[in-house]
This record gives C-alpha cells, structure tokens and sequence, in this order.
C-alpha cells in the first residue's frame, strides 16, 4: 500500500510504476 501511496505522487514517472508493481507482485507471492 505504501508503494501506491508512492505512485500517487509520482505518477508521472513510469519506471516507478514499472518497478512498484513487479515489486508489489513479489511482495504478494511471497507473503502467499
């Protein structure tokens, strides 16, 4: 959630969005 907090407020970067997401997609498999 922090990660998309982040976004919000750069959102104009798409690499941070890139890199936010394969992250966020990590973080979900490896808490499952």
């Amino acid at each position: 959630m922090y990660c998309l907090h982040i976004l919000t407020r750069v959102c104009a970067d798409r690499r941070v969005l890139l890199v936010c997401s394969v992250y966020y997609k990590l973080y979900k498999i490896s808490e499952v």
